[in-house]
């Protein structure tokens, strides 16, 4: 336990305080986590900035989803503007590379409504209904907007 904050230490990221500090700050807002949560994402987070070789990593918080939650951070590598890498994990463990969002992705998270399910690999969708023409002549033209959670 103490090898893991001597290693945030020395990489500038967040100590086992400071990380504390931020739960309590969620819990402020209805997110509480479980002593048993807490422990796992304290040591998951030491491990995810060793094995991915960031200099420090920030805890951003909890997606809630219906059957499971994303807990987000994110890996900040020497440049502090360019070498960000957002990961997540349900369960506090094994963290994941989130996908970086293009211009693409932007349009097509504006169109999807609906809470997140919890499951990365569900696909959301959206049908776009445009009317071609006017009048009796017009038609209707739809697609069917996709996007993984």
């Amino acid at each position: 336990r103490n090898y893991g904050n001597k290693i945030l230490k020395q990489r500038g990221g967040m100590d086992s305080e400071s990380l504390s500090q931020a739960l309590e700050y969620l819990g402020s807002s209805g997110v509480v986590l479980s002593v048993e949560k807490k422990a796992c994402l304290q040591t998951s987070l030491v491990l995810a900035c060793r094995d991915n070789k960031f200099h420090h990593i920030k805890f951003w918080g909890v997606i809630k989803g219906i059957q499971k939650d994303y807990y987000i951070t994110q890996g900040i590598k020497k440049d502090e503007i360019r070498d960000r890498t957002t990961l997540y994990s349900q369960d506090c463990m094994d963290w994941k590379l989130l996908p970086s969002v293009d211009d693409e992705l932007r349009v097509k998270s504006s169109l999807i409504q609906g809470r997140f399910t919890g499951d990365p690999d569900y696909v959301a969708e959206h049908k776009v209904t445009k009317r071609l023409g006017e009048g009796e002549g017009s038609e209707e033209n739809t697609t069917t907007v996709e996007m993984k959670e």
